[in-house]
């Protein structure tokens, strides 16, 4: 079950996504609605920004024991917020020509069936949320009981309208078209040069049948619109892939990111994307049934990567959004499966494989941030490796590429029967310490499990973040701020009552030396 804050920040791109969907119609088919459809887009900013406030703020380790006096309104508001981007999508998802007469039908439904025209509710919700992480901090306003009154009046109409049969529009049902992107041509076109590889290869041709309804790229519920839960305080928030929780903020709330040093950081490589653009690729990949796991921005030129999955079939994609300018992007995407990802100091380099053996660009990701690099090279790698479709030998990653000192090597036990191989990691650019575990002795052996950060343990000579009783083969390792990444589904390390993790190796040799390394590499950072 997704969390809270995960579901905020999911509403939080929902809003963005469906803002710049009604820019393209706004442009393109439906100029009639012009000014108010202007005004829904900005609004719709406000509040994925007062929403990202609020997600942030949620997930505070300060606020967490009085997270029980907002989780009320959290659950109301996302859930009414929910139910208005459901309808949004159906218009925006509808054929180009009738989303002039959609827009006019959906506004009128909103005010007349639920009592709240979609710019007065955008604002409500903008200035509720923004209220309600003020609650948090202390900072009640005297009309929040008045707010308050009003979301749960309009949550409730909603879910009359949709438990009675209300539609959007009578005489037309709600269709599964996934909604026109409709890109401009690219400023920057003249750095692109053609791939090598189809960026759209046959696999993805095959006939696949969607799940209705198809939802939006970055907003996903249990239900269809027309089939709900007949519990309208269950707020059915949708199961997580282990993707979703990577980028989800716990690096930043826990202050660990550490910049490169010195010659790491390159300076004349920028993030950017060498393919040839493909101006409808989220619409094909919405169309193909994938779905977005997680994405990350990159600061030097605000492009962003986004990992797509097709729950169908586990195949994986990645979507690369050049920024042109404000209103304007550029569009790119391949399988994951005909890349590999190869580090050169602070920039990942996603390449395809020539005939030959030898590699042609396809993007350079440049990070600011080691922790930010590992995992998502650890996801890509992932994904990649989970895809059913086999990996061809030249486009297998090599983890020694990553550039890490390992201070560690040894095994633990996973379950009766498996093995785990564990490594104590330090990178020579920045100076970040962490444990990984990868398969051991498989076919997928360059696959990480989980990895956990422990520079700022290290840096404190904090021999205790490690217990271990002498002769055991048991170590605990004494709850990490961050929590563990894990790189697949349905796995996590197993913990003592008192929360602590358990490692538990294959001899007591493997768990020595691992306390041996670890006291070795603290005594090391206590003399720099």
């Amino acid at each position: 079950m997704a969390s809270y804050s995960q579901v905020i920040g999911r509403l939080t791109l929902a809003a963005e996504e469906i803002a710049s969907a009604l820019r393209d119609a706004r442009d393109r088919h439906i100029r009639l609605f012009r000014p108010s459809i202007t005004e829904a887009v900005a609004r719709l900013f406000s509040l994925s920004n007062s929403l990202q406030q609020l997600a942030e703020t949620y997930s505070n380790a300060r606020y967490q024991d009085s997270l029980y006096r907002i989780r009320h309104d959290v659950q109301m508001v996302c859930s009414s917020i929910r139910h208005t981007f459901e309808i949004m999508w159906s218009m925006v998802n509808r054929p180009p020509e009738t989303q002039g007469m959609i827009w006019g039908d959906l506004d009128n439904r909103m005010k007349v069936q639920e009592g709240m025209d979609l710019l007065e509710r955008l604002h409500r919700y903008q200035f509720f949320v923004h209220d309600v992480s003020n609650q948090l901090k202390g900072q009640e306003r005297e009309d929040l009981p008045h707010q308050r009154a009003r979301i749960e009046n309009l949550l409730r109409a909603q879910e009359d309208t949709r438990f009675g049969g209300g539609s959007l529009h009578a005489t037309e049902p709600v269709t599964s078209n996934p909604r026109p992107t409709i890109m401009r041509p690219s400023s920057r076109s003249s750095r692109h040069t053609p791939s090598d590889f189809s960026d759209f290869d046959d696999d993805d041709e095959l006939p696949w049948a969607p799940e209705p309804p198809l939802d939006s790229p970055t907003f996903t519920v249990n239900s269809s619109p027309t089939a709900y839960s007949s519990q309208p305080s269950s707020y059915g928030f949708p199961p997580s892939h282990w993707a979703e929780n990577i980028f989800n903020g716990q690096l930043e709330q826990s202050g660990v990111r550490t910049s490169f040093r010195g010659a790491y950081q390159i300076g004349d490589i920028e993030t950017r994307c060498m393919g040839t653009p493909q101006p409808d690729a989220r619409h094909l990949l919405a169309l193909r049934g994938f779905r977005p796991l997680t994405a990350l921005t990159f600061v030097d030129t605000k492009d962003e990567v986004t990992f797509y999955h097709r729950p169908s079939d586990n195949r994986a994609r990645l979507l690369f959004s050049e920024t042109i300018s404000r209103n304007r992007v550029t569009l790119y995407s391949l399988p994951l499966d005909s890349l590999i990802a190869i580090r050169r100091y602070s920039v990942i380099h996603l390449c395809g494989a020539r005939s030959d053996g030898s590699y042609r660009p396809w993007a350079y990701l440049k990070f600011m941030y080691f922790e930010r690099l590992a995992l998502f090279y650890s996801t890509f790698v992932a994904l990649k490796r989970q895809d059913p479709r086999e990996t061809r030998g030249p486009l297998i990653e090599d983890p020694s590429n990553m550039d890490e000192e390992e201070h560690y090597g040894g095994l633990i036990r996973a379950g009766d029967h498996m093995l785990h191989a564990l490594r104590l990691l330090e990178c020579r650019g920045s100076g970040v310490v962490r444990l990984e575990a990868r398969a051991f002795r498989s076919s997928k052996d360059e696959v990480p499990i989980w990895t956990v950060f422990l520079t700022k343990y290290a840096r404190d000579g904090d021999e205790e973040i490690f217990g271990c009783d002498p002769g055991s083969s048991l170590i605990t390792m004494n709850r990490p701020k961050p929590e563990p990444f894990y790189f697949q589904s349905r796995y996590a390390l197993p913990r003592t009552r008192h929360g602590d993790y358990r490692l538990q190796f294959a001899s007591i040799e493997d768990a020595s030396d691992l306390k041996a390394s670890w006291n070795k590499l603290c005594n090391s950072a206590r003399r720099t």
